[in-house]
């Protein structure tokens, strides 16, 4: 209680007093890097968003817009397409936004040498960006790409100005330089990030002079900087939290469905959980349902497919029911009894809605069962991204994944093709020849039912194959407070306040 006493203290005294113009945002874990090639974590986009633009953007129904593009043609044969640039439009730096900036932004992106989340999204498909004249701008294929203008609309494409690339580097994540309304100020890391409004915008200037995001990892403590007026906006509130705050009648909650499933990806490179009835075991000794009931809510449903059901190309396959006898017979056809097993668990605490909570939950199941369980906890979650994802891996970590495109390329490539495996973010190491065929066949088909049925079985497999203990679609509540409007979370989760006001 006397450390939570004096965070509020410290919060309080750290974000001054209130200002109509300045717009305080408190997030739960800590950053990574400002630089939209480098990661797809949802807090660092969160800011991000509000620093860069793409060629285009994505609505909150996950269609693709303009933004700096105005206009695109397509070629007949979906290998080539060319985007007419808004005119006029300027960098923070005051470099011109042009054909050989979006040149410079993905030739940097597509480096030989360059292995991050972004290149995962475009190496694999794209062949050559060209600047055709200043303001026009031709992406070539490799071959038909059916997702290709909602993958262009992923924060991993917004456009870098090609004088700060050439400055910074590789330190541009900390010095990031965009198109959008607002623009970088400062960043102490751990602590706060302050964006300014950039008076120069091209679709006019931002209605608010300063945004202020702190990290608070403690879900309580955000609740309690919102209700007592020291912050605006608040990301990931509890049920239990929400609950309560609805009877303040000074709070706005909002709750969307996201496109992120949860899960625990099974590290398949290890015995004994490189054995499918092992796998199936872990599944039906936990109580899903139970937990989801618990902690998460009894409308949510649980998890019936790798994707969430707004997500193109999902599609319903089954739940692993708990059912401890059918586990431990399991176990046993494996060669296995419970007591065999140790499982070393990683997860973040306060990267997720309940995330510790839900994985002692899922530890206690197990211990319950019978297989012993090692919890290690994150509360950097920056640095579990890179001791989970790429340095290291425990045997099963708690896991969710999002597609801002809110397609299933993007729920199924990223995190379960061969490609990927033992890469960000197949950390499971899941790699079979047919769901990797039917992922890439789905690219090429020209019509939605062709590319479902592609999709449909794929995720058949993938659930028989439980590289998983699958869990649930996330959903997500934001709460805010009454005088501030316009706080529009995208299915994706990423905050977006081009157009958010404060009275």
């Amino acid at each position: 209680m006397k450390r939570t006493i004096a965070m509020l203290v410290a919060l309080v005294m750290g974000f001054g007093l209130a200002q109509s113009e300045t717009l305080r945002v408190l997030l739960s874990s800590q950053l990574s890097t400002l630089e939209p090639q480098n990661t797809t974590d949802t807090d660092s986009a969160a800011v991000r968003y509000q620093i860069y633009n793409g060629l285009l953007t994505m609505t909150a129904s996950g269609q693709p817009v303009a933004d700096l593009a105005q206009s695109w043609d397509i070629s007949d044969d979906g290998i080539t397409y060319t985007f007419t640039l808004r005119d006029g439009v300027r960098f923070h730096d005051g470099t011109p936004l042009n054909a050989a900036a979006v040149v410079a932004t993905f030739n940097r992106l597509l480096e030989p040498d360059r292995n991050t989340s972004g290149t995962a999204y475009f190496k694999p498909i794209l062949a050559s960006v060209e600047e055709v004249s200043e303001l026009q701008v031709r992406f070539t294929l490799f071959e038909p790409f059916a997702p290709f203008l909602n993958t262009l609309a992923l924060s991993t494409g917004h456009i870098m100005s090609p004088a700060a690339i050439e400055q910074y580097g590789e330190s541009y994540g900390e010095h990031p330089v965009g198109t959008g309304p607002y623009r970088f100020v400062e960043w102490v890391r751990g602590e706060r990030l302050v964006l300014e409004r950039f008076d120069d915008y091209f679709d006019g200037p931002a209605p608010l002079e300063r945004i202020e995001y702190r990290i608070v990892p403690e879900a309580s403590t955000r609740v309690a900087l919102l209700e007592t007026g020291e912050a605006d906006v608040i990301l990931r509130v509890s049920p239990d939290e929400a609950a309560r705050l609805a009877d303040n009648g000074n709070i706005v909650l909002e709750t969307t469905p996201t496109s992120r499933v949860m899960f625990l990806a099974i590290n398949l490179t290890r015995t004994p959980f490189d054995d499918v009835r092992v796998r199936h075991a872990l599944n039906h000794a936990v109580d899903v349902r139970g937990i989801i009931d618990a902690l998460i809510g009894p409308d949510v449903a649980q998890a019936d497919s790798p994707l969430a059901p707004n997500v193109f190309g999902y599609v319903s396959t089954k739940t692993y029911e708990h059912n401890e006898p059918l586990a431990r017979e399991l176990l046993a056809e494996a060669g296995y009894q419970p007591g065999d097993i140790t499982i070393n668990l990683w997860s973040p605490n306060g990267r997720y809605v309940q995330d510790a909570t839900l994985t002692q939950a899922v530890a206690q199941e197990l211990e319950d069962f019978g297989i012993h369980v090692n919890i290690r906890l994150f509360g950097d979650f920056a640095e579990y991204l890179v001791t989970g994802f790429i340095e290291d891996r425990g045997d099963m970590m708690l896991v969710g994944w999002a597609p801002s495109s809110l397609e299933a390329e993007g729920g199924l490539y990223q995190i379960l093709h061969g490609d990927r495996a033992g890469q960000f973010a197949n950390n499971s190491g899941y790699n079979n020849a047919t769901v990797n065929r039917l992922i890439e066949e789905a690219r090429a088909e020209t019509t939605d039912e062709g590319r479902i049925a592609k999709y449909a079985e794929a995720q058949e497999i993938i659930m028989e194959d439980a590289p998983w203990i699958f869990l649930y679609a996330q959903p997500v509540i934001t709460a805010h407070a009454g005088n501030v409007h316009n706080v529009i979370i995208l299915p994706s989760e990423q905050l977006v306040l081009r157009t958010t006001t404060k009275e």
